[in-house]
């Protein structure tokens, strides 16, 4: 139940604008960027929705028991997350 909340409270967060994906950077670095390619490909597949997006959110499909910090008690509390795709 607190990890649904929490994630549903980082889904609320609005931005000034969206990030694009750098596929330069994973390249720069060597690495694969198939993924980001694909990712990239996709999202100009749906350009016209994408655009539609009036508030940019913070979102993230990788909170979840490894990613987060929890109180050392009888019934552990998540005290923190840590970052959610640096970890």
């Amino acid at each position: 139940m607190q990890l649904s909340e929490i994630t549903a409270a980082v889904h609320t967060v609005v931005g000034p604008h969206s990030r694009p994906i750098c596929r330069s950077d994973v390249e720069g670095f060597g690495l694969d960027a198939a993924d980001s390619r694909q990712a990239a490909d996709i999202a100009q597949a749906g350009a016209r929705l994408l655009h539609e997006v009036g508030k940019p959110r913070l979102l993230t499909g990788d909170l979840w028991t490894v990613n987060t910090l929890l109180t050392p008690a009888p019934v552990p509390a998540i005290c923190g997350v840590l970052n959610l795709d640096r970890t």
